[in-house]
């Protein structure tokens, strides 16, 4: 998959097109780029604009389509097949060029007027407009600042227009939501061999979601490991914004500070600061000098550096939940939905209120303004907090499948091997299984085992299915029931795949790493065929582990999360009780948090090589730990960065060469926010539970006593198990315009019931809370 576009060139016209033309335009031909000519840079890329003829297919792709769509919009008679004859004058169509010239992306816009369109779905209000002799309001979401999501779901209800969409269409989607293994399957994990996709001229390229490339780079990148704060946040996810001025509830100390809000949009600003002309010496080659050779010496020249300094930041768009209003925001004032979790004595505040103070009447709550200087008074508040405290907790039971492609392939033959491989490994596995169950109580932290029949295609444990003395048949049930039916050799078979998904608050992307809910401990223990054991301490805490008298084994790398990097989310199709179910499953590479001080004891000594950088792109451990296992390799290739790991520790892949796992998606906890801790929002809290868990170490108490309600920060950089910090999303929804206004009905139908029968209640009953 390529983050590279395509445009098909099978557009064509319709028979016998209706041309009509748009009369009425606000055009302006000096807005067209002018960077149209093809020059190549030295490392051979180019970055121009290309003008799109009116019958080249994909400038017929647009005209055919918003012929459609005004069409609907203007009620023109049913029948003939509406084209434009040209665009509206001033217009024109632009294939931006950008990449390696051989191979450039490819990316159309439509200039000429204020702002330049992306896609039909952004000119279709647009257009509209001037159709109507511009008489009306503008609906696109440059003149209206409303984000796109949510014009495109309204002129699609409308039947104005419907795009042909990446993600899951509506069909696929009930489908989904219908046999949801959310609400019918279990938790299930599989070790299996690592797909491996091969150039065939018999596999469909598939054009990688610009946004899903955006956002990984914004995280996964040498470029954002140099940014003050990552632009961690996506268009969509649900975050929390800080006030810029507190609203005081009860005294000095009980303050409403933070705010849930929706990410609209995401942009990135430059600040240039004036610095005084220094020169500053640096080695150039002399210029008599082609490329510089071995025995050559660099000359030293002095150079005057530029005297300004610039820096980038982002900002945000967010709208505040409940009242609806957009601000824009910096991004020291955004924290991730799961970082933050309002104070209790916030919640004993509004929980001690009369029902009678709660007003949920949407003009009353749109009313209230809580950026407002000075902030509103508590009564006005705190009922617009409460409905945007319970959105967001309505938001987090939605899930969603987006940006479906088909894959397809053929089977062949799995190779042979000797029956003695496949007996030992059954017996490997077997071993493993039973000394792990020994160690950790069944249903909790024990991980059964079982090896599918010979066919070679799977090789898989469960949580449950696996009991010793399983015929092959099965075996074979096992292992479908957590892959799907096994593939007929030479047989063509489709699966559906996923660049995304919606988890709850959050937008999470294939290709980057999730926070899965085991506490790595509980995998594998001592270790499988095909998992190695958990890391131990580093050399500093085992000095401190004796020094306060506790085992170095509670303090390895199984004391902290567990990670999957995703590089797969696909459907998969089984049976269950005799009927035909679907399940979304994940798969990817493992990995653990290792000390970077941490001696791997089964380390190659002699010309092992390094690790490679696809590894870790966090601290680099000591070069001790820097030769893998014979048996243990680099992860498959990824085009992006593994992001930085917490400050003194490094990503240690923990599946052995040539395996992935596989898992429900019930198994993930939420994105993983490297660097979070030390965001000044979160400054006072994560001192205060230091100093707290100091002490404890002091006082020798455990360490989950001293963390306490501050454990889900830990969790965010994997310190901690994922389920400490993790949503259970168990209702698919369309798209996420619906979660959103699915959440807010939700919210409205919840609070009216609560306020209704509250009042109802005595009042004496009402502050009992012993009895709510």
């Amino acid at each position: 998959m390529s983050a590279r576009r395509q445009h098909s060139d099978k557009h064509t016209l319709p028979p016998n097109p209706t041309y009509r033309t748009i009369e009425f335009s606000d055009g302006n031909a000096s807005l067209w780029p002018r960077n149209t000519t093809e020059i190549a840079d030295q490392d051979g890329h180019v970055n121009f604009m290309q003008p799109i003829d009116l019958d080249i297919p994909i400038a017929i792709r647009w005209r055919v389509a918003l012929g459609a769509a005004v069409a609907n919009a203007m009620n023109w008679p049913v029948g003939p097949s509406y084209v434009l004859q040209d665009w509206p004058a001033g217009y024109r169509m632009f294939d931006h060029h950008k990449g390696v010239q051989s191979a450039p992306r490819h990316d159309i816009y439509l200039f000429g007027g204020p702002s330049r369109f992306r896609s039909i779905a952004e000119f279709v209000p647009h257009i509209i407009w001037l159709a109507n002799n511009m008489t009306t309001n503008c609906g696109c979401k440059y003149c209206t600042k409303k984000p796109q999501r949510e014009i495109t779901t309204d002129i699609s209800n409308a039947g104005i227009f419907t795009p042909v969409h990446r993600g899951a269409g509506p069909h696929r989607s009930r489908q989904l939501q219908k046999q949801s293994a959310l609400r019918k399957v279990g938790f299930h994990a599989s070790v299996q061999k690592a797909s491996k996709l091969k150039q065939s001229r018999h596999i469909t390229k598939i054009a990688m979601v610009v946004e899903r490339d955006q956002d990984l780079r914004a995280v996964c990148s040498h470029d954002a490991n140099k940014m003050r704060l990552k632009r961690w946040y996506r268009e969509g996810e649900a975050v929390w914004v800080a006030l810029n001025h507190p609203i005081p509830l009860s005294g000095d100390t009980v303050k409403i500070t933070l705010w849930p809000a929706i990410i609209e949009d995401v942009q990135l600003q430059k600040t240039v600061t004036n610095l005084q002309n220094e020169t500053t010496s640096v080695s150039l080659p002399p210029a008599e000098m082609g490329e510089p050779s071995e025995q050559s010496e660099s000359a030293v020249h002095p150079v005057r550096a530029p005297p300004w300094e610039v820096t980038e930041t982002y900002a945000y768009k967010v709208k505040f939940l409940a009242i609806s209003r957009v601000y824009t925001v910096a991004d020291s004032q955004v924290l991730p939905y799961h970082a933050y979790i309002p104070p209790n004595d916030v919640f004993t505040f509004i929980q001690s209120l009369s029902p009678d103070v709660f007003n949920i009447d949407k003009e009353f709550l749109q009313s209230c303004n809580p950026q407002s200087f000075p902030p509103p008074a508590w009564p006005s508040a705190v009922s617009a907090y409460s409905y945007a405290l319970q959105i967001g907790a309505s938001l987090a039971l939605f899930w969603n499948m987006t940006d479906e492609w088909q894959f397809k392939f053929t089977p062949q033959e799995p190779v042979k091997q000797p029956q003695q491989y496949q007996s030992s490994l059954t017996s490997a596995i077997a071993a493993a299984s039973s000394q792990n169950a020994a160690l950790h109580q069944a249903g909790s932290s024990s991980i059964s085992t079982a090896v599918p029949p010979s066919s070679g295609y799977y090789s898989t444990f469960k949580l449950s299915g696996y009991r010793d003395g399983l015929s092959t048949q099965e075996m074979q049930a096992v292992a479908e029931g957590m892959l799907g039916p096994s593939p007929v050799i030479g047989q063509t078979i489709e699966q559906l795949n996923f660049q995304g998904m919606w988890w709850g608050a959050e937008r999470i992307w294939v290709d980057e790493i999730v926070r899965l809910k085991p506490l790595r401990a509980v995998l594998a223990p001592e270790g499988t065929q095909h998992i190695l054991p958990p890391a131990g301490p580093g050399k500093a805490q085992t000095e401190l582990c004796h020094a306060l008298g506790r085992s170095p084994k509670e303090y390895g790398a199984g004391a902290r999360g567990l990670f999957m990097r995703l590089e797969r989310l696909f459907l998969v199709e089984g049976i269950s009780g005799g009927q035909k179910t679907k399940e979304c499953r994940a798969s990817g590479v493992l990995y653990e948090l290792a000390d970077n001080d941490w001696e791997d004891p089964d380390k190659v000594t002699g010309n092992a090589s390094a690790a490679s950088e696809s590894i870790s792109s966090g601290p680099i451990p000591p070069a001790s730990t820097q030769n893998p296992l014979s048996n243990l390799q680099p992860g498959p290739v990824s085009p992006y960065l593994l992001p930085e790991a917490p400050e003194g520790y490094y990503f240690r892949p923990i599946l052995k060469d040539g395996f992935e796992m596989t898992i429900s998606l019930t198994m993930i906890s939420g994105r993983y926010y490297p660097g979070i801790l030390s965001h000044h929002l979160l400054k006072d809290i994560v001192l205060e539970a230091i100093a707290k868990e100091s002490e404890a170490n002091m006082n020798g108490e455990r360490r989950d006593d001293a963390t306490g309600r501050n454990k889900h920060l830990w969790s965010l950089e994997g310190l901690n198990a994922g389920y400490v910090n993790s949503v259970d999303p168990t209702k698919y929804k369309i798209d996420r315009v619906q979660m959103i206004r699915d959440a807010d009905q939700t919210t409205r139908d919840i609070m009216a019931s609560y306020l209704e029968q509250a009042k109802r209640r005595p009042v004496d009953e009402l502050m009992d809370t012993g009895g709510a």
